[in-house]
């Protein structure tokens, strides 16, 4: 049996609204993060539940990975134990605590509707500065902020 338990949510809204819905849902959990990387096409973060060193439970370990593209979110989340057997009920928790970060995460991001209005907008930016009406750095600033990055 794996150590491994893996869960993916398919996200169409703003990436922003779904990189503050882990964050949110890692704290009500009181999770520990790590690590926290963020570009334009991708967002990952390493986060643990704390050690509680009188309980006989070893803390599950989130791997996040959030990658962005064509008005979609990719979530995939992994929980581990970093050990090299895992007992049964411990792989079991893990399921049961993956299930509850993403059921969180879902209801802090629910998915929405594609929104014509944001690519109408980016095409009429985009011609803007084809006239050279604005700058590039201008659209770039205003399709991230459009995109909700």
């Amino acid at each position: 049996m794996s150590n491994n338990v893996t869960a993916v949510y398919v996200y169409s809204g703003p990436p922003s609204a779904l990189v503050s819905a882990v964050r949110q849902a890692a704290g009500k959990m009181s999770l520990i993060t790590k690590q926290e990387n963020i570009n334009d096409s991708s967002f990952s973060m390493e986060a643990s539940e704390k050690m509680h060193f009188i309980s006989t439970k070893w803390p599950g370990k989130f791997i996040i990975d959030l990658a962005f593209a064509d008005g979609t979110s990719t979530l995939t989340v992994t929980a581990n134990l970093n050990l090299v057997l895992a007992p049964a009920e411990q792989v079991l928790r893990n399921q049961a605590k993956l299930n509850e970060f993403m059921d969180m995460i879902k209801a802090l991001a629910p998915n929405i509707k594609a929104n014509n209005s944001g690519i109408d907008d980016l095409e009429k930016l985009a011609d803007l500065r084809d006239k050279g009406i604005i700058s590039p750095a201008e659209f770039e600033a205003k399709k991230k902020q459009i995109m909700g990055f």
